[in-house]
């Protein structure tokens, strides 16, 4: 079933009560669960274009769904628990037809079999295309069919009923007394045949209370739809309505208006002292008044034409006519006019959508967003012991039961052990020191924090969402400003900051394994703010206290910095025959795993006030959290691991990280450059180990493991690899052999010791490709502007190719595969074949695309005059300046080298001449403009 038919079939819907839809002939080639404004759709997964079958479920019932699951392309099931705690079970059907062979029919019969023992059978519905008509009841089959059939039994019939007796099923079409013409299912094609081979059996026919056949559903099908009444006690929650402002650009709250609000919120944190008392009132007053600012809810997106609903009404009443052969002829006619109309019209709506986003704001990611119509869910999960779990209660237990064990720290954290001292102090006139007050929070600070918080980010359990604040920053700063200044005082946070919920990220990998998870926390947004304010106090005493191997999270640091130095580290090597080893280490759930105590000693050693430090500790000391998939888990404490979307969490981390290097007595070990030891270099979480020996490099990695554990970092030996171009000798950490590999994906460049920049190049080159046929709907349409998809590429696609040229050595050919990789996507932009013999000038005035070889060239040159002018303790420049002098060069040609481009133009001396900032920006762009210049016009073979 295609995307336009499940639009056709929501229209037909739209006529009709129901509340559960078994399909059959989904022909989907893949399995999902996709939850839509008004209902789930579930499709099994089957050859493309062949079976399929799935079920439609109204929104209401979506906390009664007890599992979903596929046994083929022709048999699936639904479980749906009812308020009494009864559990009904539905096995959808798609049987095959009378030219299969009998062993294709005791299998789907088998199939069926197994589905039934996976369920629960006490409350049983099969229902579906059984390919089968049941005729006439015959003697002793009383149990299992009515009197009121429709045809003769054939084959496949006698199997149904026989199975039916089996599983003590009755045929429920049978049981009601119906006219012929209200009987049958199926019409031929050529409507001379009508037959009753759709059917529904249960084992619980007291709760049936109606039976019919659906007559002149405005669908294309050869089918009728069948419908019954199932009386069941089905007691649901009312669907909790958020009040999250969908509006974007709200209006400024300001004059008298925000002077009013203003007394409003200052008068509810003056009626108490307690914080969590204020809290709690400032937040009811915020929920006031959001109720009376501008608000809409998500609208549904329509995109079907007067055109089609005009067509859809006029086959409405063609099926009101008798079946000749032009009536059948017209319907299909005018079918097949809907459907591609359809699609036509919900492709332009995209197309238009698109466009009219990424013009406005250039951001690939909101417009898909703003595009998104379905949730998908995780369809399985696998349990501890590696068993795949169907039930949702049992998926979301098990996501709960993940993440209670991740975050349960074993070592018991005295949160009060710590006796943390103040590191300012003032002296009295007795030369005893006293504390310095804290300095109190500005409403400049605050400001700053509101107005720099991202747009379009899900709020937490308040639904306080960002540009609502953004609209309220003149009321809320100077009450805002009073509540936490409170905070800061008291060294107390209000509960509803520690408390989160946890939604899942899928990495890569199999969907099954919540490893291959990332948990992102929702937190409050006013939390997010006091977090900032916080960050921004902070921020430049831990910066100081990292050294220059850490260059994540900081500013003026980037990943081209350590690429930089891992490539020169390579090229130096090779050049100069240095045997190295480099260890790319990996941790199991770096941010969920730090111990609490590791936080606050790293804190307090790098001198964070204890007053912040209290703060954060009264956060995390009552944190809790829960995890939500299509439905929420039970609360959980966290004991462990900084929160991924709280503003403080990355500098906690990396605060950590360097106490854990602090303790590493690695002054002696490491690789020489320029007279220094280069032991390793840092990303966040992503560690690279330099040394010399293979020994050198285990006793290194096993120091490392052992101060990691002592704050709950893990090393993970599976994903830790080492590359080196010496001797590969045996590297044991904790038991386990790491492995050697001939590549590695470092900071997203790939980086080896043989062939180094042509592998890259050939990776960056297909990823490149993959980016563009993952925006095939932008770049191959010939309704979307060349503008808008000039913009695409160039925000999306081109930054994918180019990713890390600042630390290529490039030849001259390696230059050309580069250009001729954009030349093929400006010719597949403009559709334009090879054949075409169109020159590549004319195509690029066109497109007016940057050109390739132009941008990589103008991007290694500004950078290799930002790496002239940094301090000389940054490795970036180390790393480049660097001669291994204990080396030797090997005879013959050598290798390309990275600074031989600018030897070439600009002498030995070429790093002196890149201190001067403009000359160096000049002589750049005439090297970038030599690239255009030298482009062939005809594409080498």
């Amino acid at each position: 079933m295609s995307d336009s038919r499940l639009t056709e079939l929501n229209l037909a819907l739209t006529t009709i009560k129901w509340d559960i839809i078994g399909l059959c002939e989904t022909r989907r080639n893949s399995e999902s669960i996709e939850e839509f404004s008004d209902f789930i759709f579930y499709h099994a997964s089957g050859v493309s274009g062949r079976n399929g079958v799935g079920f439609l479920i109204k929104k209401h019932l979506k906390n009664n769904i007890i599992s979903l699951k596929s046994f083929s392309d022709r048999v699936a099931t639904l479980e749906i628990k009812t308020s009494d705690d009864m559990i009904w079970s539905f096995i959808q059907v798609y049987a095959p037809t009378e030219s299969y062979s009998k062993e294709d029919i005791d299998l789907f019969y088998h199939t069926i079999d197994s589905a039934i023992d996976f369920v629960n059978s006490k409350n049983l519905v099969i229902l579906g295309d059984f390919n089968a008509k049941v005729g006439k009841r015959q003697k002793g089959e009383d149990a299992v069919m009515g009197s009121f059939s429709y045809g003769k039994r054939t084959r496949h019939g006698q199997k149904l009923v026989e199975y039916a007796l089996e599983n003590n099923c009755i045929i429920v079409n049978t049981m009601f007394n119906r006219k012929s013409h209200k009987k049958w299912t199926w019409r031929s094609p050529d409507g001379r045949y009508y037959n009753e081979i759709d059917f529904i059996l249960t084992n619980k026919s007291n709760n049936i209370h109606n039976f019919d056949i659906i007559n002149n559903f405005n669908f294309n099908t050869d089918h009728r739809m069948i419908r019954c009444k199932l009386y069941v006690k089905l007691k649901h929650k009312r669907p909790h309505i958020k009040a999250v402002n969908y509006i974007r650009n709200l209006p400024l709250v300001s004059g008298e208006s925000a002077i009013s609000w203003e007394n409003k919120f200052m008068k509810a944190l003056c009626t108490t002292v307690e914080i969590q008392d204020q809290y709690n009132k400032f937040e009811n007053v915020m929920k006031n008044l959001l109720q009376l600012l501008p608000q809409k809810e998500k609208t549904k997106k329509h995109y079907v034409s007067q055109e089609t609903k005009h067509l859809l009404e006029q086959r409405k009443l063609l099926y009101k006519e008798k079946r000749t052969k032009e009536i059948i002829f017209r319907i299909t006619q005018i079918s097949k006019e809907i459907n591609r109309n359809i699609s036509r019209e919900k492709k332009k709506y995209r197309q238009h959508t698109l466009e009219k986003l990424i013009k406005r704001t250039g951001a690939l990611r909101k417009a898909y967003k703003e595009l998104s119509d379905k949730n998908e869910w995780a369809i399985n999960l696998k349990n501890k012991r590696g068993n795949i779990l169907f039930s949702r209660p049992d998926i979301i237990n098990e996501a709960t039961r993940f993440y209670k064990e991740l975050y349960t720290n074993d070592q018991q954290n005295n949160m009060n052990e710590l006796n943390l001292q103040r590191n300012f102090y003032d002296h009295n006139t007795s030369g005893g020191p006293i504390l310095l007050e804290t300095e109190r929070f500005l409403t400049s600070e605050i400001e700053y924090a509101i107005l720099t918080q991202k747009n379009d980010k899900t709020p937490g359990s308040d639904n306080i969402a960002n540009e609502v604040l953004k609209s309220l920053c003149i009321p809320l700063l100077k009450p805002l400003q009073f509540l936490f200044n409170n905070i800061l005082r008291e060294e107390k946070t209000p509960e509803q900051w520690s408390k989160s919920t946890i939604t899942l990220l899928h990495k890569k990998g199999d969907r099954s394994e919540l490893g291959n998870y990332r948990p992102i926390s929702l937190m409050t947004n006013l939390y997010k703010i006091f977090s900032k304010v916080i960050l921004n106090r902070v921020t430049k005493i831990l910066d100081e206290n990292q050294p220059c191997e850490q260059a994540g999270f900081r500013k003026k640091y980037s990943t081209t910095d350590h690429l930089q130095v891992v490539t020169q580290v390579i090229e130096k090597a090779n050049e100069y025959g240095k045997t190295i080893y480099m260890c790319f280490v990996d941790y199991q759930k770096a941010f969920d795993s730090l111990h609490y105590d590791a936080i606050w000693t790293a804190l307090s050693r790098q001198g964070i006030d204890a007053k912040y430090i209290n703060l954060i500790k009264s956060v995390y000391s009552k944190c809790r959290a829960k995890v939500k998939l299509e439905r929420e888990g039970v609360e959980f404490p966290v004991q462990k691991g900084v929160r991924q979307g709280d503003p403080l969490s990355p500098k906690l981390f990396s605060a950590v990280l360097e106490s854990v290097f602090r303790c590493l007595e690695w002054d002696n070990k490491g690789i020489k450059v320029n007279g220094e030891l280069l032991s390793h270099l840092r990303f966040a979480d992503d560690i690279v180990v330099f040394a010399e020996t293979a020994t050198e490099l285990e006793c290194m990695i096993s120091e490392l493991a052992i101060e990691s554990k002592k704050v709950g970092l893990s090393l993970n030996a599976s994903k830790t690899k080492i590359i080196t171009n010496g001797e590969h000798q045996d590297v044991i950490i904790e038991n386990a052999k790491i492995e050697f590999v001939d590549d590695y994906v470092y900071l997203g460049q790939l980086v080896s010791f043989e062939n180094c920049i042509e592998k890259e190049i050939n990776r960056r080159i297909a990823l490149a490709w993959r980016k563009y046929w993952g925006l095939k709907e932008i770049m191959k349409s010939k309704e979307i502007s060349l503008h808008i998809k000039k913009k695409v590429y160039e925000t999306a696609i081109l930054p994918c190719l180019v990713y890390g040229c600042q630390t290529w050595s490039l030849r001259r050919e390696d230059e050309e595969k580069i250009a001729i990789c954009q030349r093929k996507m400006e010719r597949s932009m403009l559709c334009i074949k090879k054949l075409d013999k169109i020159k590549n000038e004319i195509i690029r005035r066109k497109t007016k695309l940057t050109d390739v070889k132009q941008r990589i060239r103008l991007l290694k040159w500004n950078w290799a005059g930002h790496v002239c002018r940094l301090e000389c303790t940054r490795w970036t420049k180390r790393a480049t300046e660097w001669i291994p002098l204990d080396g030797k060069r090997k005879q013959g040609r050598q290798r390309k080298r990275w600074r031989d481009i600018f030897t070439q133009r600009c002498g030995p001396n070429w790093m002196q001449k890149a201190r001067d900032r403009q000359a160096w920006s000049d002589l750049g762009e005439a090297y970038a403009a030599e690239a255009t210049a030298t482009n062939s016009e005809d594409e080498p073979e």
